[in-house]
């Protein structure tokens, strides 16, 4: 079976169990560009990562970072190791609320995952109705 990796950036992700013991996963507000009154700001975000493929009874190398246009890294979580599930799923979901994430400037920002040797990658837009200099003192 082929690997296939997709990432949802969203406001939001809600998470339902229902009484038969399965889950309802609901991405809220799915989003590709936001719209802040004002930069340098902090953002939190959700970060849903939807997979298949991948053999989870194994184990598995999971990481991200949040990088901007010119490929510097705004967060990083480094590779970790994710232990060895008893089972394989046809579906295997990633979510992540990346919380306070700081934005300095407008522009294109990409979100990668890293499963194993893999990386997927997934561009969402800032802009702002304000750019005020931020010099880093």
């Amino acid at each position: 079976m082929s690997k296939l990796c997709q990432i949802i950036i969203s406001e939001a992700f809600e998470q339902t169990q229902l009484p038969n013991g399965s889950t309802i996963n609901k991405v809220i507000q799915p989003i590709l560009m936001f719209k802040l009154p004002f930069v340098p700001s902090t953002l939190t975000f959700q970060i849903t990562v939807i997979t298949t493929g991948y053999k989870l009874d194994k184990g598995l190398w999971f990481g991200y970072s949040i990088t901007d246009a010119d490929d510097k890294d705004v967060f990083i979580q480094p590779k970790q190791s994710i232990p060895a599930i008893a089972q394989n799923f046809d579906n295997f979901n990633f979510n992540i609320e990346a919380r306070n994430i700081q934005l300095m400037k407008p522009g294109s920002y990409f979100v990668k995952v890293f499963l194993d040797e893999d990386v997927v990658t997934q561009e969402f837009i800032v802009m702002a109705d304000k750019v005020y200099d931020y010099s880093g003192q």
